[in-house]
Parts: C-alpha cells; structure tokens; sequence
C-alpha cells in the first residue's frame, strides 16, 4: 500500500491593535490561549502594519509577531509594509 504524504500548514492568525491591547493586558481568555498556541508552534500569529503605527511604542508581545504584508490604510500604514492596488 502506498503511503500517503499530507502536508498541513500552520493556521495563520491576524492580530489587529485591539487584539494585542487586550493580550498584553490579560483582558480575554481566548487570546491567552491563542498566544500560548502561538508560544507552542501550533498556530502562528502575526500582527496587523496598522497595529505598531497605532500603539506608537512595541509592546512587549507585539515585537514576537511577525508583521502581515497588508492592505494600505491611509493615515496608518506605512510604505514598505504594506500592499497597495
């Protein structure tokens, strides 16, 4: 019998400025678990281009996430970080 090769990607999580407020302040359950799943490599979690531009300093969570090459939004995305059509 042939063996079959699955191959899964790691589910993929965006987090916008709300979400890492609420991380970094212990606020909601479900982020808390989301974060120790991220902590454990069962999910990653990355973080919105807007998200640094408006927190204005890296909070301490923030900095583990990678940066989502997003949509633009004008007035908080930043050239470089994000997609324009």
């Amino acid at each position: 019998m042939d063996k079959i090769l699955t191959i899964v990607k790691k589910p993929i999580i965006t987090f916008d400025t709300n979400s890492i407020i609420d991380l970094n302040r212990n606020n909601d359950n479900d982020l808390q678990q989301l974060y120790k799943w991220h902590k454990s490599g069962h999910i990653e979690i990355v973080k919105t281009d807007v998200a640094d531009t408006e927190l204005q300093t890296s909070s301490s969570k923030s900095v583990e996430f990678t940066e989502d090459m997003g949509d633009g939004v004008i007035g908080h995305s930043r050239i470089g970080h994000m997609k324009v059509g």
